[in-house]
């Protein structure tokens, strides 16, 4: 089998959102597509990752602190750069499924970002990408 590389395997139709987004869309677009991270971005480079176990842990915060019944759940995510995994491990097109594998095991993540050289978004790649990958090899016979 030749080299697999992630521009073949990356999902390129990926949303986003950008740090002037609210935290309120970024839920509706997790929860619409039932994904559990979602890349930021400003001017389409990648600042950072906000993943939904820090929405709810956000949203739990403000109901445990909120006294005034008042919810700040509406405010852009730049005004909650805590939420957001800066600087995420990002990937290239040109690497290889080797390495991302590596990667994944490594750090015990399973979503990393695609970028080009200028930090712009291309993609993502995720556990799932890889397992619909190997399991498109098995039925082919090539595992």
């Amino acid at each position: 089998m030749n080299k697999v590389l992630i521009k073949d395997l990356m999902s390129s139709d990926i949303l986003s959102v950008d740090i002037n987004d609210s935290i309120e869309k970024a839920e509706a677009l997790m929860t619409e597509e039932n994904s559990r991270h979602i890349p930021v971005v400003e001017n389409n480079k990648l600042v950072g990752i906000l993943t939904h176990k820090k929405i709810i842990e956000y949203k739990l915060r403000e109901l445990y602190d909120n006294t005034d019944g008042e919810s700040n759940y509406d405010v852009k995510i730049l005004d909650f750069e805590k939420l957001i995994k800066r600087d995420p491990t990002v990937i290239y097109p040109e690497d290889s499924l080797k390495k991302v594998v590596e990667i994944m095991i490594k750090k015990e993540i399973d979503y990393i970002p695609v970028v080009d050289w200028e930090k712009n978004l291309l993609g993502s790649i995720s556990f799932i990408d890889i397992l619909l990958f190997v399991n498109s090899m098995l039925e082919k016979g090539v595992l």
